[in-house]
């Protein structure tokens, strides 16, 4: 196989791999996903030790990784803390820098091409057991919430990877000046079954981003077509407020707003309710964790609470705050450093700026981007795609 392919194919098994391992966590198996992350993970690393210019910056790195990894993990031990559990927390957590590391390391760049068969594969292994009655709910999971996740196990890092996919294809489509029908469609109907919040408000900022970016075009286009684009607009419009009130989004928010008995606009403006169906209790959790981290000894306000302490509690789904009381001032400034390695040299094309800006900034506000291999790979692959000419 040449170079130049053997990356693409790899992470067009992605979507496959995370479908069966959505079926082994609604069954309660072993984490497929887990398992070929982890070894993709260390093949990385390999690579990157051989080929990466700066070795010097890459051993200080992976030394103090090693020292703070064998201290953290000796410490949690001592707390009674599972120890696989921390040391598939510690791969999550730097498993996005170093697959930066990585994709900035290999030479043959991906293609926006590449991402937009992927997204391809998750939309067809997402539709297709929906007219067959197959697949779950998350409602199975969460009674406040109502959205069909077909066999993935997590809404949010499914939503968060399609965002990702998505406006990569906006982007490949732009590029060819045409839109592929079938794929469209396909579009349409994963929006209309998996329309979260983020997911709907992250593709409204797309839009604004590119109608800004190509207003000189648009403009033109406007001023020779007015009268169908705005017969169009009025279409769409006709349309989405006939779909709205059937859409599982409107249905979702309905359960959520009956869930914690908020029954008028003006009581849904309160810190509570705003906490609940907003953030969905993330604000709660914050605060109860921060309030255990407090009370820590130093050693502990350095090292972390640990992840297995955190879920005994909850974790909090706000990756940032996550990553810092799971593994304390400490850990943190080290992933800190991991990204600042990571990312200093890239140059950044103006669409992937904002896309790579957008997702850090879900990541801080309903989490899933981080600590989720299954996002964190095509957000770190945004850096490969860069270098396409």
């Amino acid at each position: 196989m040449k170079k130049e392919k053997i990356l693409p194919t790899i992470l067009l098994t992605f979507p496959f791999l995370d479908f069966l391992t959505g079926i082994c966590s609604w069954n309660h198996y072993f984490s497929i996903g887990l398992l070929t992350k982890g070894i993709l993970l260390v093949l990385a690393l390999f690579y990157i030790i051989k080929y990466y210019k700066d070795k010097k910056i890459i051993w200080i790195f992976l030394i103090l990784l090693c020292v703070f990894s064998g201290i953290y993990l000796v410490y949690q031990y001592y707390n009674q803390s599972s120890l696989f559990t921390e040391l598939t927390h510690l791969m999550k957590i730097f498993y996005f820098p170093i697959l930066i590391l990585f994709f900035q390391t290999y030479p043959s760049p991906l293609k926006k091409e590449d991402l937009y068969k992927i997204l391809l594969c998750y939309l067809l292994l997402y539709l297709i057991p929906y007219p067959f009655g197959l697949g779950h709910n998350m409602n199975e999971l969460y009674p406040e919430k109502n959205l069909y996740l077909s066999y993935f196990f997590t809404g949010n890092e499914l939503a968060n990877t399609f965002i990702i996919l998505l406006a990569v294809t906006c982007f490949y489509f732009l590029e060819k000046k045409r839109i592929n029908i079938l794929s469209l469609i396909l579009i349409i109907l994963m929006l209309l079954l998996l329309g979260t919040k983020t997911m709907y408000a992250c593709l409204i900022l797309i839009s604004c981003y590119l109608l800004f970016q190509h207003r000189k075009q648009l403009k033109k286009s406007f001023t020779k077509y007015w009268k169908q684009i705005l017969f169009g607009f009025a279409g769409v419009l006709i349309l989405f407020f006939l779909w709205f009130p059937r859409s599982d989004f409107y249905t979702n928010i309905k359960t959520s707003l009956r869930f914690y008995g908020v029954d008028s606009i003006p009581e849904l403006f309160t810190v509570q309710n705003i906490d609940h169906v907003i953030f969905s209790s993330r604000l709660s959790f914050l605060k109860d964790i921060h309030e255990i981290y407090a009370k820590e000894k130093p050693i502990g306000l350095l090292l972390g609470l640990g992840r297995t302490k955190i879920t005994q509690t909850k974790e909090i789904e706000m990756d940032i705050f996550d990553i810092f009381y799971s593994i304390g001032i400490l850990g943190t400034l080290l992933y800190l450093y991991s990204l600042y390695i990571s990312l200093r040299h890239t140059k950044w094309k103006k669409e992937y700026r904002f896309l790579f800006s957008l997702l850090l900034l879900i990541s801080c506000i309903t989490g899933h981007v981080l600590l989720s291999p299954m996002v964190s790979t095509f957000l770190a692959s945004l850096i490969s795609l860069n270098k396409e000419s």
